[in-house]
Parts: C-alpha cells; structure tokens; sequence
C-alpha cells in the first residue's frame, strides 16, 4: 500500500467516525464542537467579515433576498475558502424558493433520482393527485438536476447532457458570486438534494468541477410536509 493510500485511509476513517459520532441518536452527541455564528467562545475560528466593497444590487428585491448590507458573513481561518452568509433571505424569498425546489425544477426536462423507475413529467403534481397526498411517491425523491446534468456513474459533466439552467437561479448565483467578488462567475450547474427528517448526508468531496477557480455555492432551505 502506497503511503498516499494509507494517509487517505487514515482520514476516511477519521471522517466515518466523526460522521458516525454526529448520526447517532442514543446517545444524542455534544454540539459542543460544533461552530455557529453566535458562538462567542470561538470567535477565533468563526469570524465575521464583510468584503471590501459591497454595492447594493437591485436584484435582490426581486430575489427574495435581503439587501446585500443586511447579510451576515462569516469565513473560517482553518477552512479558507469556506464562507457561510447568514440566512440572506426574506421570509417570502424562502417561500419562494422552497415551491421552485418542490413544485418547479423537479419537472421535465430536469433529471431526478426516481427517473429509472418512474417517467413522470411533473413529480409535484402527481404527488398531488386528485387532492390527496401520495407519501410514498413524496419520500422518493432524492434529487433533481439542472442545467449541467451530473453524471452519476462517471462523475462528469458533457455538453450532450444538459438542458437549459433556470434564469432566476443563474440570477441568484450571480449576486451571491458578484457580492464575494466573483465578478464573472456564471452558474451552469446545480444538484438540487431533498433530505427527509431521518436522512443523513455522508461527508464528502467533489472531483467533478474542472474549473477550481470557481465558487461553490449551498443554498439550504427547511420545509415540514
């Protein structure tokens, strides 16, 4: 075993306990170590920050966003490049974007998860069907992608396999990426993942981006059906 292998073994398992420690549920595991923004006592590995110039963009009434001088950033000095910004959305701009992720981008022609065993054009719809609530079909749904169809099995992304990317949430990359000063940034690519109360995500890296220049954007949004 070659010694890159050994040391990657060493921080796989590392991960997996971790992973493991904060997955269990009996006994529930300290938050302790965990790092929040109103955490004063680790105020040297959570820092707030705010990027040099900051102009306000009109776009963000249209977004559902806060104006760019409301938002909360922070940057982690033993993470660089990790940057969290602090819930910048308004209360109907969450709204929003919940029924895009829910009833808009799980449409045809986007990809999802259950497309091997269903062909279904509007997934949200038929989970609706007839007024009544299909809770299998509704828990089925893992993931949809848009734009730049992620290739599950090779882990790349072809021009023959993208369909076009949703204007709005191009617009809403461009004012997060132009507020951190990525000035050309232009986002062609989004997994969108659905996580139910009982779900868990793996740690994990991505190899797929050729462009490592490039910011990597998470947005999250919480919503109880």
């Amino acid at each position: 075993m070659s010694y890159q292998s050994a040391e990657t073994t060493v921080e796989d398992d590392f991960f997996m306990k971790k992973f493991k420690y904060y997955k269990a549920n009996k006994p529930k595991p300290s938050l302790s170590a965990v790092l929040f923004p109103e955490n004063v006592d680790k105020q040297d590995e959570i820092v707030p920050t705010m990027p040099n110039k900051v102009h306000e963009d009109p776009r963000t009434r249209f977004l559902g966003l806060k104006t760019t001088k409301e938002w909360q950033t922070f940057y982690f000095p033993k993470r660089p490049g990790l940057i969290l910004i602090k819930n910048p959305f308004t209360s109907i701009g969450q709204r929003y974007w919940i029924r895009k992720c829910l009833e808009i981008y799980p449409r045809k022609p986007n990809k999802l998860n259950i497309d091997i065993e269903l062909s279904l054009s509007d997934w949200w719809q038929e989970c609706f069907k007839n007024g009544e609530c299909n809770k299998q079909l509704l828990k089925k749904l893992r993931w949809t992608t848009l734009g730049y169809h992620h290739n599950w099995d090779t882990k790349v992304y072809t021009e023959e396999n993208k369909t076009p990317f949703p204007e709005d949430l191009r617009e809403l990359s461009d004012v997060v990426a132009k507020y951190l000063g990525y000035s050309s940034f232009r986002a062609e690519a989004a997994i969108v993942n659905y996580y139910h109360m009982n779900s868990t995500l793996s740690g994990h890296t991505d190899h797929s981006e050729v462009n490592l220049g490039a910011p990597l954007f998470s947005f999250r949004f919480v919503y109880f059906l």
